[in-house]
C-alpha cells in the first residue's frame, strides 16, 4: 500500500511553495471584489430580503430586478479585469441576498457561479473563500473558523483539482 501523500508524490512549484492563501469572509468578499453598494443598493438590500421572508413573489421580482441593475451600473464603472471582478461581486452580493433571504439553494448556486468565474481569472484568495461558504452552507454553519488554507506547495487550481471541487 502506498502511503504518499500528493504533496510527497509532486514536489511543490516554487512559485507555490510554502504558499497559504487568505480566506476572505463572504461577507467582505463582494466588495473586496471591487463591488461597492451605492446607497441606494443599501436601501433596496432590506426590503429585498424582507420581501423574500415574506415570500412576496411580485415584490421580489421588482426589488431584484431593481438591485440588479443599479448593480450593472456600479460594475459597468469599472474596466477591463476590474470590470469582471466587480461582475463576480455583483454575483456574490446577489448570493448573500438570497442567502439573507432564507433561500440557501439560490445563495450556494450563486456562489457556484462566481467560483466559476474566479477560477476562470485565477483568483486564489476568492476561489477558495467562495469554497468555504459554498462548504459552510453545505454543512450548515454560516462562520467556519478558517482563515487561511496551506495549498500544501500546489497552485489553488491544481489544489481544487485534486479535492474535486473543479475539473
Amino acid at each position: 500500500m502506498d502511503n504518499k501523500t500528493p504533496q510527497e508524490e509532486t514536489p511543490p512549484t516554487p512559485e507555490h511553495q510554502g504558499e497559504s492563501i487568505e480566506v476572505i469572509p463572504i461577507n467582505r468578499l463582494a466588495e473586496t471584489l471591487g463591488f461597492i453598494e451605492t446607497d441606494e443598493l443599501r436601501q433596496i438590500r432590506p426590503q429585498l430580503v424582507a420581501a423574500m421572508l415574506a415570500q412576496d413573489k411580485e415584490t421580489v421580482i421588482q426589488l431584484a430586478t431593481q438591485y440588479h441593475t443599479l448593480g450593472e451600473e456600479v460594475v459597468n464603472q469599472q474596466q477591463n479585469e476590474e470590470f469582471a471582478r466587480a461582475q463576480i461581486g455583483l454575483m456574490v452580493a446577489l448570493a448573500l441576498v438570497r442567502r439573507d433571504g432564507g433561500r440557501r439553494a439560490d445563495y450556494v448556486e450563486d456562489l457556484e457561479d462566481a467560483l466559476t468565474c474566479a477560477v476562470a481569472m485565477s483568483l486564489d484568495s476568492e476561489q477558495f473563500s467562495i469554497m468555504k461558504a459554498i462548504a459552510a452552507t453545505s454543512y450548515g454553519e454560516f462562520d467556519m473558523k478558517v482563515t487561511k488554507i496551506d495549498t500544501g506547495g500546489d497552485s489553488p487550481d491544481e489544489y481544487l483539482r485534486k479535492r474535486g471541487i473543479i475539473e
